[in-house]
């Protein structure tokens, strides 16, 4: 009950009060002042200087006035003020990934692809050694020499007959057949004598290909020659036998095939021009063979 009645008192000194203010302001205005509106300083103290407005008015005045800017600077800081609880960053930057994290996984991804990298030049590089000769075999469909006797051995005839310019290889390969020994091999000596009629002979150059890297793959380096390959065989008795192929810098002639070789795998290191020679005289026809004499066809 007397809570209701210290209420009721306040409603009505509020009342009485804004009726004293807005009287005070007529009042102003009345007497013509330069401002449309009064301050509400100027409003207070018209207010004070009024006979009717008692002590009592006064204080109420002032307390309603203390209780709106309390109420003001509240609203500020509930519309406009972060509470000393609340974090100053937004939500979105909260749930944004750390850049640590970030980081770690970059890095982790960056030592993966260098250790694939890693890996796949290794297997390149085994590969390149273990790699078989990339030579294809064709089939020599030049003409069989025909024996002028009972030798047949004319591999070094042959051999000479794919290295000398074609418009005189017909006669070329007449006189070395005129060479030919009774049986067996025709030596170097004995075609030099059929090579002579024509101005040409075969001039040993071995010292330059028998080296240092092997001689198969020192001779695959060369892309424009006129070589004859002496190479030492033997049969899966082990029963040795001379050989003779020609080599003029892009296939090795030889019967019954020839072998074309390439510019990438075949020349590329020792393995890969040794497999080149292995397609020729394969391990199911051949217990071993060795590249001995290399012989060039040279002029007078």
């Amino acid at each position: 009950m007397v809570m209701q009645v210290v209420i009721g008192w306040r409603e009505q000194k509020t009342v009485h009060v804004s009726r004293n203010v807005k009287r005070a302001t007529r009042v102003s205005s009345e007497r013509g002042t330069s401002n449309n509106h009064l301050t509400e300083d100027q409003s207070l103290s018209d207010i004070s200087n009024d006979d009717n407005f008692s002590a009592d008015d006064w204080s109420g005045l002032k307390a309603q006035d203390l209780r709106s800017d309390f109420e003001a600077e509240v609203e500020r800081g509930v519309e406009g003020q972060e509470s000393a609880m609340q974090s100053p960053s937004t939500p979105s930057e909260n749930l944004k990934p750390s850049n640590s994290k970030k980081g770690s996984m970059s890095l982790n991804c960056t030592k993966k692809r260098s250790r694939n990298k890693k890996r796949a030049h290794k297997k390149d590089a085994r590969s390149s050694r273990e790699v078989m000769g990339g030579s294809r075999k064709v089939l020599n469909k030049s003409p069989l020499l025909g024996p002028s006797g009972p030798n047949d051995r004319t591999c070094l005839p042959d051999a000479i007959g794919h290295v000398v310019p074609p418009e005189i290889r017909s006669a070329v390969l007449h006189s070395l057949l005129a060479k030919l020994p009774p049986q067996g091999d025709t030596s170097i000596f004995l075609a030099n004598d059929g090579l002579a009629q024509h101005g040409m002979f075969l001039k040993r150059v071995s010292g330059t290909y028998i080296a240092s890297g092997g001689p198969a793959y020192n001779l695959l380096q060369e892309h424009n020659c006129k070589l004859i390959i002496h190479i030492k065989l033997a049969d899966l008795k082990k029963r040795p036998m001379d050989h003779f192929v020609a080599w003029d810098g892009n296939m090795i002639y030889d019967r019954p095939h020839n072998v074309k070789v390439n510019n990438s795998t075949d020349r590329r290191n020792k393995a890969g021009s040794t497999a080149v020679f292995e397609s020729l005289y394969h391990k199911k026809f051949f217990s071993r063979w060795r590249i001995c004499n290399v012989y060039e066809l040279a002029s007078f």
